[in-house]
């Protein structure tokens, strides 16, 4: 696990590993984890976010462990169904077959999803968790669209809202003041929209976004929490680009 980026909330961050992988379907004989599913700080990102949004207000426990939990399901079910091809006429039967089962590993994902909401006694987050499902969703559908503007609003509905509801609900679970609860939503917009629009826009649209982001980030408490977040802004730069001194 990336220690450096996240390690405030590293402990939590590890316990919501283990509460993904012990969820995973394995192989008769298979050992369930042979490692984290968090190996790299990207990998850590969505539960990681939820995680240090709840530190900036001492708010890390059981809760937001799951919810963390929560997160990671979601954003592995998506990316399961996101490789999964449609099928087109004339396709030989074999393939489909071979469809099957991503398909329906990224719906068990998608139901582990509401079964640790309910366990960590988190089901008043279903009615926005169900909504960013749907927008993820809705990007699915969008994705046979061509050109920047078609790609700006997948990313848009997948990661960026993915990344901004996971730092709203981690403050919000947190008991941020309501004021906050905006500055930590736009934050994760603007950073998952920079994340996803990585390799397919320029260096300074990139930088634009994260610099938003990091101007929300000044409304937050000061800490370690804070600093980490900001950590993330600048490790994610384009090379060569300086992204905006969010500390302010």
């Amino acid at each position: 696990m990336p220690r450096d980026s996240f390690r405030c909330v590293f402990e939590a961050l590890r316990r919501a590993d283990a509460i993904v992988a012990r969820a995973l379907p394995v192989r008769a004989g298979a050992p369930r984890t042979p490692h984290p599913l968090f190996p790299s700080w990207e990998a850590c990102l969505r539960p990681g976010l939820v995680l240090l949004s709840a530190h900036l207000y001492n708010g890390v426990n059981e809760r937001s462990i799951a919810l963390a939990a929560v997160l990671q399901f979601i954003y592995l079910a998506a990316r399961i169904h996101a490789q999964v091809e449609e099928d087109e006429p004339g396709v030989p039967e074999g393939r489909r077959v071979r469809c099957q089962l991503p398909v329906l590993l990224g719906d068990y994902l998608y139901s582990r999803f509401f079964t640790t909401l309910c366990e960590g006694g988190l089901e008043e987050y279903l009615p926005p968790l169900a909504r960013l499902v749907c927008s993820i969703g809705e990007a699915g559908m969008l994705r046979r669209r061509r050109g920047a503007d078609a790609m700006r609003e997948v990313c848009l509905k997948e990661t960026g809202e993915l990344m901004g509801l996971a730092c709203r609900l981690g403050g919000e679970l947190a008991g941020a003041p309501e004021a906050h609860l905006g500055y930590l939503y736009r934050f994760g917009l603007h950073f998952g929209l920079a994340y996803g629009l990585n390799g397919r826009a320029g260096a300074g649209e990139i930088r634009d976004l994260l610099s938003r982001a990091g101007t929300e980030l000044r409304g937050l408490p000061a800490g370690e929490a804070r600093t980490a977040l900001e950590g993330l802004l600048v490790r994610f730069a384009p090379p060569g680009e300086r992204v905006g001194d969010p500390g302010g």
